[in-house]
């Protein structure tokens, strides 16, 4: 949405400010303003990462916060790693990679390499986890791109609407336009999808695992694992 506001205020911002009415750019302006500011919070907010056993091994500090958060018993560092089968039938599970027990809707992302509480999934466009802390900022993210295009193609449709008998009006320019006009239903439906997920209470990993697989589990659920967890009797 960069290149499409950035025409919108260089060459229509003015044009509705003085004859439509001055609201609608500075309605946009607040968008874009919106906009960016939750795609920082979404990329530089800890989406819920839990401290590999290593770093609690370190910090002993913190294992009972983790085990308070996570509801997983603190680790043992004992050399043992197994989780009970009842653990394991609540959806608990033993990621290899990070040596740590994960509770039921957490998973290792394998390109941040962490485990993550209620992870969603990993978005390119924010080089970010989405997970339990940062969904909500990632939800508004996508809420307000997805007004900030209405807005922006909203006022530049306004603009051509009442210029183009002028023969003023850069049509390469216009002409750049058109992939932010086809990405747009795209946003629209992602927008809808995580606003959908939101409501039901589901994340884009079990949805997506449940479709794939026929199941809530999802291939690689264990990803970071190399062989399954040693189950204690």
């Amino acid at each position: 949405m960069l290149l499409p506001s950035l025409f919108y205020f260089a060459f229509c911002a003015q044009y509705l400010w003085q004859h439509v009415s001055p609201w609608l750019p500075v309605l946009t302006l607040i968008v874009l303003l919106s906009t960016a500011i939750l795609w920082l919070l979404t990329a530089c907010t800890d989406p819920g990462i839990i401290p590999r056993a290593a770093l609690q091994c370190q910090c002993p500090e913190i294992q009972n916060d983790v085990a308070r958060v996570t509801g997983c018993r603190p680790l043992a560092f004992d050399g043992v790693d197994c989780i009970t089968r009842s653990e394991e039938e609540q959806g608990y599970r033993f990621c290899e990679t990070c040596n740590i027990i994960r509770p039921p809707r957490a998973s290792h992302c394998r390109d941040c390499d962490n485990c993550v509480l209620r992870f969603d999934h990993h978005c390119p466009f924010v080089n970010n986890c989405i997970g339990q802390r940062n969904i909500i900022f990632f939800n508004g993210f996508l809420i307000s791109v997805a007004f900030l295009g209405i807005d922006v193609f909203g006022g530049i449709a306004i603009w051509y609407a009442q210029l183009k008998g002028a023969g003023s009006i850069p049509v390469v320019s216009l002409l750049a336009l058109a992939p932010g006009v086809l990405l747009l239903p795209c946003v629209l439906a992602l927008a809808g999808f995580h606003a959908w997920l939101t409501c039901t209470g589901r994340t884009t990993k079990e949805v997506l695992g449940r479709n794939r697989h026929g199941s809530h589990s999802t291939q690689g659920e264990n990803q970071g694992s190399s062989r399954t967890s040693t189950i204690c009797h």
